[in-house]
């Protein structure tokens, strides 16, 4: 309705605009986990899909698994009815019950594609009362087929506080 009129407005559908994919990578004790982050209806990411694990990846392989799962990345995915049923595939894969004991002691990054561009998003672990919080201060930004994503990523785990 009203968000409907302002797209009118700005001369521009829903479709015409440019979407933002998304992956998300974990990094927990000696192992990497890579899964896609999708937008629901309401306008908000979920990770969904299966997550990639890598024991000690080396760096074109975690970028080459990086690109797999932003290419899976969603628009308008249906939110869960029941966030407490919700099931956290990354928790899982980590043979873990609960996202706070996974969280504890894990780094995020997330990565954005958007325009023929990535950005590489470093967050700072705010433990279980914050969750995680992007540090958009310390992204890093490269043409989509530049070839440095996996130097990207790895610089932007030095800057996870």
């Amino acid at each position: 309705m009203l968000i409907e009129l302002f797209r009118r407005i700005a001369g521009r559908s829903e479709s015409a605009q440019p979407k933002t994919r998304m992956a998300s990578i974990y990094r927990r004790r000696d192992k990497t986990y890579v899964t896609a982050a999708s937008r629901t209806r309401d306008g908000f990411w979920l990770e969904e899909g299966a997550v990639t694990v890598l024991d000690s990846p080396d760096s074109a392989a975690l970028a080459k698994c990086v690109l797999s799962a932003v290419a899976q990345s969603r628009h308008g995915i249906p939110a869960p009815k029941n966030w407490s049923s919700h099931v956290n595939r990354v928790v899982e894969a980590a043979g873990l019950e609960r996202y706070s004991a996974f969280a504890k002691g894990a780094v995020l990054l997330s990565v954005e594609e958007k325009d023929g561009r990535l950005r590489v998003i470093p967050h700072r672990n705010g433990g279980s009362r914050e969750g995680y919080i992007g540090l958009e201060s310390e992204a890093l930004d490269l043409p989509a087929g530049s070839g440095d994503l996996a130097g990207a990523i790895e610089a932007a785990f030095q800057r996870c506080r």
